[in-house]
């Protein structure tokens, strides 16, 4: 064995030194099978042809040019810039254009009269062609014309090209040779519909333009990246069951009395989550559990009994909530219910007084049990939690896996017991999967069923319309919401954005307005004039998504809908509908934005989870799972249920 083969690992390379090998492992690439597996997690479809005509216009095309000269050159913002004169190699009088910024060194570097292939996306200027965002491929690419899939890549090492390090991961894979063996039998591959392994990789680095054969590829290693996430999964459940937590043992007198402190009786579907969340509690290792449920269907009052029982068994417990409005309104509420008790509830947010802050500081890093409802200000390296026995995360998509863990902390060698909540609700089979190491529980009805609100889809020309109906539903004695998808600050005022529409609103009818610049003591004296009736429209940005509950509120109207997801559209209309009147949701868009046509027949959140589901992830339920799983390469978890079901078995 020679000396290369001896030393193993990337160096076997040809081209790769020392140097570069630390580098490569500092990057997470120890050896040729990881180099090899880093394939690209996009392509671009690229047409190359030797003459394009008008009907390609728009299209990513692939061109044999013979350059006519270059320079430099500047926009009229003084942005520099270099200009490629071309023709096309197959014809002299086709004239095409290149400008290509950040590369001054472009100009001394192509020659005249030099032949090169460039991919970008065709426009016309006049009589001349021009490809937009141009590309110039290595002098020795061959023209291959066709179909062509092209991988984007990023290298992920410091210093080092794209196509560098695309180059080291095709020669990984060359070198390995028969090293890289296909574990799983024929057959499953066949059943899944995957490529073997060593073609797969080959595919991926280097397409042969064929979609299907592509996906194949991509699916085989999403099997792997699946296999991956169960061992995790089951590596993380293992660890908890070696964890202690601060138990809270059952106990029939303390349960009778949180019950007649909570406004109205569970219903089937609460009692049952709180006797499996009961059971958590009084477990010795720590409870970790997805509550799902629609809007409106009284996950926070099972949240609230969870924490008295950990209350009352001596500890704290923590409601933390994506927002200051949110988080008042929770503690104006539960303070009605514990009038009278002694449990001190704080409301912990950064629009506290140096003061009121200093207060629960103190509590919190006192011995004695309370609730603490609060925003991201709970997750400061300043806050000490003592005895904490039960952190529940409400709206938990909201938080970045970092933000949740920083609360989970161990305090006299106990763990807290951890309820998140989300009212993006997703198919179970898929929650079961992606969040593997969580007890799951539902709530899929409203405790007094009520009839949903009626969705109607309009064009944005639908306003003064629109205006018409807000007064005719104020008329009638309703409430009316209006949210908008912006502010609308600054020189270029939108008509749409919530400072304008606040502004004709409030000269035609009285409105208030509320958004997220706006200090947390006007939000509150806007959120209270709206809830007792005095300014009857509140207009608003997303941030009426979550935390403000007006029984009153009877019509819904968003504009710019098509900016929203289906998951935020659907929170924002379950804000109307809680008292005993009708409620109606108007949602103005562009009629191009088919996707929401869903939401005037679904009222449902689970139903609309599967029907986003469909459509693979094209409404805000694909940022809930990408927010945790942005780091695989090629498992899509709403694309590739299949495989991570076959991986689990």
């Amino acid at each position: 064995m020679g000396t290369r083969e001896q030393e193993g690992g990337l160096r076997r390379l040809r081209g790769l030194g020392p140097a570069l090998e630390k580098r490569l492992g500092e990057a997470g690439f120890a050896d040729l099978r990881s180099l090899a597996m880093a394939v690209p997690s996009r392509y671009r479809e690229v047409l190359a042809l030797s003459r394009p005509d008008a009907g390609l216009l728009g299209r990513e095309l692939r061109l044999r040019i013979i350059v006519r000269g270059a320079r430099r050159l500047r926009t009229r913002r003084g942005l520099a810039f270099t200009q490629v004169e071309a023709h096309l190699a197959s014809d002299p009088e086709l004239r095409v254009t290149l400008r290509f910024f950040g590369q001054p060194w472009l100009a001394r570097s192509l020659n005249r009269d030099e032949e090169r292939l460039v991919d970008g996306r065709l426009e016309r200027k006049g009589r001349k062609y021009e490809l937009v965002a141009p590309r110039l491929l290595p002098r020795e690419t061959v023209f291959a014309p066709g179909r062509l899939l092209v991988p984007q890549r990023v290298s992920p090492v410091e210093g080092m090209s794209a196509e560098r390090f695309g180059d080291f991961a095709r020669a990984a894979i060359e070198e390995l040779g028969e090293e890289l063996e296909e574990e799983l039998p024929a057959e499953q591959l066949e059943r899944l519909n995957l490529l073997p392994l060593p073609q797969a990789l080959l595919e991926l680095h280097a397409p042969e333009g064929e979609t299907e054969r592509l996906e194949r590829a991509r699916r085989r290693l999403a099997y792997i990246e699946a296999h991956a996430l169960l061992a995790q999964i089951r590596q993380r459940r293992a660890a908890r069951a070696k964890k202690r937590s601060w138990p809270v043992p059952p106990n029939e007198k303390i349960e009778a009395r949180i019950r007649a402190r909570l406004p109205f009786a569970l219903s089937e579907e609460q009692d049952r989550v709180a006797a499996e969340i009961g059971a958590d509690l009084a477990a010795d290792s720590p409870m970790t559990r997805l509550l799902m449920g629609d809007v409106a269907c009284g996950k926070t009052l099972v949240a609230v009994h969870a924490c008295l029982a950990a209350i009352a068994a001596g500890h704290k417990a923590v409601l933390l909530v994506p927002t200051e409005i949110l988080a008042e309104q929770h503690v104006s509420r539960i303070s009605q219910w514990l009038a009278g008790s002694r449990v001190p509830v704080l409301c912990f947010s950064a629009g506290q007084s140096r003061a009121q802050r200093a207060e629960s500081l103190a509590l919190l890093a006192g011995p004695s049990p309370c609730l603490a409802v609060g925003t991201h200000a709970l997750l400061s390296d300043e806050v000490q939690i003592s005895r904490l026995g039960l952190l529940v995360i409400d709206e938990q998509q909201r938080f970045g896996v970092v933000q949740r863990a920083a609360l989970w902390r161990e305090d006299e060698g106990r763990w807290p017991h951890v309820l998140v909540m989300s009212a993006t609700p997703i198919p179970r089979t898929l929650a079961t999967t992606l969040f593997g190491d969580l007890d799951i529980s539902e709530i899929r009805k409203p405790p007094q069923p009520r009839p949903k609100p009626v969705t109607e889809l309009l064009p944005e020309r639908a306003w003064p319309e629109v205006l018409r109906r807000i007064e005719a539903e104020l008329a009638a004695g309703g409430r009316a919401f209006v949210v908008c998808p912006r502010i609308g600050a600054g020189e270029q005022e939108e008509a749409d954005g919530a400072l304008a529409t606040h502004r004709e609103l409030a000269a035609r009818l009285g409105a208030g307005l509320i958004h997220g610049r706006m200090p947390s003591e006007e939000r509150r004296r806007a959120q209270q004039r709206f809830r007792s009736g005095e300014t009857p429209v509140l207009v608003g940005t997303t941030v009426l998504e979550v935390g403000i509950d007006v029984p009153e509120a009877t019509l819904m109207v968003v504009r710019g809908a098509e900016r929203l997801g289906l998951s935020t559209l659907h929170q924002l209309r379950g804000r109307v509908g809680r008292g005993e009147k009708p409620a109606r949701c108007l949602l103005l868009r562009d009629p191009a934005a088919e996707r929401l046509d869903v939401l005037a027949d679904c009222g449902d959140g689970f139903e609309l989870a599967e029907a986003d589901l469909r459509q693979r992830g094209a409404g805000d339920l694909s940022g809930v799972l990408q927010s945790g799983h942005r780091r695989f390469r090629c498992l899509d978890p709403l694309q590739d249920l299949d495989l991570l079901r076959a991986a689990g078995r």
